[in-house]
C-alpha cells in the first residue's frame, strides 16, 4: 500500500501519495525562494497555490488520494519555476520574477469577472449571463440590416457602450482598490499557523468524559482528521484546566461556550475551524463517529496561531523553575498576540485591554520583534481616541459606554515611549505625539483638583492582594495612583517632544506643578 500524506493547499485539505506530495512540496519551495524578495511575492505564491487547488478539484474530489501524474500535469500547466521567473543561462533575468502566464490571464479575467459579479449581485443574476450580455449587444447591433429592426442598432450600441464604460472603470479601479487593501492588510503582522501539537494522552475522567490532553496551553484550534459518513457529527469542547477531581472544567470561560460542531461528508477528511480561535489545553469529545471507543490520537492536531513575530529574547539557566517560568511567559505572549494584545485568549472577553498592554509592552519588546505589531495597535488607539482625549479601556474600542481609568488610558503615552526605547525609531513618537498630548489634555480638563488627578472612576490597584472582601481593587488610594500616572504621562510627552524637537514648555510647567 502506498504511503499517503495529508496536506492543505490554499485552505483545502488533500490526501496525497508520498511521491505527489514530494513533487508539489519541491515545486512550491522553489516558488517561495524565487519570489522571496519581491514586493508581491507572498501573494503571487498564494495565488498559484489557489490555482493548484482549483485544478485538483476540477479533476477529482478532495476525498480521493491525489497521485503523482496529476501533480506533474498541473505543474506542467502552471509552468516550471524557470519558465515563471524567465531565468536561463543565455538570458538575463528580469529584476523581478513575472507572474506565470496562466495566472496572468486569470488576473485579467478576474477584472472582467469583478464587473460581472458586481452587476450580477446588484440585479440578483448569475454573473455568467452578465458576461454573455456584454457580448450580445455586438451581435444585436447588426440587426439594423434586417427590415423593421433598424432601431436595435442604436439601442444596443448605447447599451454596449455602457458596459464598455463600466469595464474600463473597473479595469483601473480594481488595481487601485487592491493596492489600498494591501496597504490595510500590511498595516499589522499577519496571523499564521505557528506550530502543530499532537495529543500527549487521551483519557477518561472520573465523570466518564473522553478528554484529549495536548500537554500545553495554546491559542489556536483543533484540526480533525477522520473517516466518516455524510452527516456524522464531531462535537468538541475546549478547556484550560481540570477541576480538583480531574474532570473537565470550563467555569473560568464564563459565558463562552468554546466548542464547535463539524458535520462530516463521506470518506476521509481533514477540517479545522476558520475565522475563530480558542484558548485551551484540553478538548472534550462530546460527539464522534463511532463513539468514544473510536477516538484515536491521530484524529486530532492542535494548531497554534498568533501574529507572525520574530523571536528575539531567550533565556537559559541552571534553574529548571526559572526556565519554565520564562517558557510560560513566551507561551503567554504568543497566546495573547493574535493581531491585538489581549488579556486572555479563552473566555468571553479576549479584548485589547490598555492597562495590560502598557504593563507588558517592555517585556514583549524584549521577547519578540513587536514594532509593527504595536504600531498597528497604537494606530487603532489613536483612531478610537475621543476628541477630548479620552481613551477607552479596550482597543479596538468595541465596548459601549466605556469610561477611562488611570494606568489604562495612560497606554496612549507609555506604549509609544516604550516602543521608541526598544527600537529607536522616532517616527513611532511622531505618529503618536498628538494622541499623547490629547491624553494629557484630557486629564487636565477632567480632574476636579488642579495639578492632581482626582474624581472619576479608576481600576486603582487592580487585583491587589490587599483588596477588601468582595472587591478586585487593592486598598491603595485611587487619587494617588491617578496623579502619579498624570505626572508620568506628562513627563513622557516632554521626553517625546524633546526627541522630535517640539516645543514642550507647556508640559514642563505642568510637570513642575503636579
Amino acid at each position: 500500500m502506498k504511503e499517503v500524506k495529508k496536506c492543505s493547499i490554499s485552505g483545502v485539505a488533500f490526501t496525497m501519495d508520498a511521491d505527489a506530495y514530494q513533487e508539489l512540496e519541491n515545486y512550491l519551495d522553489s516558488l517561495k525562494k524565487t519570489y522571496k524578495d519581491t514586493p508581491d511575492g507572498a501573494e503571487i505564491v498564494a495565488d498559484i497555490e489557489a490555482r493548484i487547488a482549483e485544478l485538483i478539484l476540477t479533476t477529482q474530489d478532495n476525498t480521493r488520494v491525489v497521485e503523482k501524474p496529476l501533480i506533474l500535469n498541473i505543474i506542467h500547466q502552471m509552468g516550471s519555476v524557470e519558465d515563471i521567473s524567465e531565468e536561463s543561462s543565455d538570458k538575463k533575468a528580469p529584476e523581478e520574477p513575472r507572474i506565470p502566464r496562466r495566472l496572468y490571464r486569470d488576473t485579467e479575467n478576474a477584472k472582467l469577472g469583478g464587473v460581472c459579479a458586481g452587476i450580477g449581485k446588484y440585479f440578483d443574476v448569475d454573473p455568467v449571463w452578465i458576461r454573455l450580455g456584454m457580448f450580445l449587444p455586438i451581435l444585436l447591433s447588426f440587426l439594423h440590416w434586417i427590415p423593421f429592426m433598424d432601431w436595435t442598432g442604436s439601442m444596443m450600441g448605447n447599451l454596449f457602450g455602457i458596459f464598455v464604460i463600466c469595464y474600463v472603470i473597473m479595469w483601473f479601479a480594481v488595481p487601485a482598490a487592491r493596492t489600498a487593501r494591501q496597504k490595510l492588510e500590511m498595516n499589522g503582522e499577519k496571523i499564521t499557523e505557528q506550530e502543530r501539537i499532537l495529543p500527549a494522552r487521551i483519557f477518561t475522567t472520573p465523570a466518564g468524559e473522553t478528554v484529549v490532553d495536548f500537554g500545553q496551553e495554546i491559542t489556536g484550534y483543533v484540526e480533525v482528521s477522520l473517516d466518516a459518513h455524510a452527516g456524522d457529527c464531531v462535537e468538541l469542547s475546549h478547556a484550560e484546566v481540570l477541576d480538583k477531581y480531574g474532570n473537565f472544567y470550563t467555569e473560568n470561560y464564563r459565558a463562552a461556550k468554546a466548542k464547535f460542531f463539524y458535520f462530516c461528508k463521506d470518506g476521509f477528511q481533514t477540517w479545522h475551524p476558520k475565522l475563530t480561535f480558542f484558548g485551551f489545553r484540553y478538548i472534550r469529545v462530546d460527539q464522534f463517529p463511532g463513539g468514544a471507543k473510536a477516538v484515536r490520537p491521530d484524529n486530532f492536531t492542535a494548531v497554534v496561531v498568533c501574529s507572525d513575530l520574530q523571536r528575539t529574547g531567550f533565556l537559559s539557566s541552571s534553574n529548571p523553575l526559572l526556565n519554565k517560568l520564562f517558557d510560560n511567559i513566551i507561551w503567554g505572549q504568543k497566546g495573547n498576540f493574535v493581531d491585538v494584545p489581549t488579556d486572555c485568549p479563552q473566555r468571553d472577553e479576549r479584548l485589547g485591554w490598555t492597562g495590560d498592554a502598557q504593563v507588558f509592552i517592555r517585556t514583549a519588546c524584549y521577547n519578540f520583534d513587536t514594532e509593527t505589531f504595536y504600531r498597528k495597535w497604537l494606530a487603532d488607539l489613536a483612531a478610537d481616541q475621543y476628541p477630548d482625549g479620552h481613551v477607552d479601556h479596550v482597543i479596538p474600542a468595541i465596548l459601549e459606554n466605556q469610561k477611562t481609568s488611570a494606568a489604562w488610558g495612560d497606554a496612549a503615552c507609555v506604549c509609544p515611549w516604550e516602543l521608541y526605547q526598544a527600537f529607536g525609531d522616532a517616527d513611532i513618537l511622531r505618529s503618536q505625539f498628538d494622541s499623547m498630548k490629547k491624553w494629557v489634555g484630557y486629564i487636565t480638563s477632567s480632574t476636579t483638583t488642579k495639578n492632581l488627578w482626582t474624581g472619576g472612576e479608576h481600576y486603582g490597584d487592580w487585583l491587589g492582594l490587599d483588596a477588601p472582601s468582595g472587591s478586585y481593587k487593592g486598598s491603595s488610594d485611587e487619587d494617588l495612583i491617578a496623579s502619579a500616572f498624570y505626572a508620568h504621562s506628562t513627563e513622557l510627552v516632554m521626553k517625546a517632544g524633546n526627541v522630535l524637537g517640539e516645543d514642550v514648555s507647556e508640559y514642563e510647567t505642568l510637570s513642575k506643578n503636579i
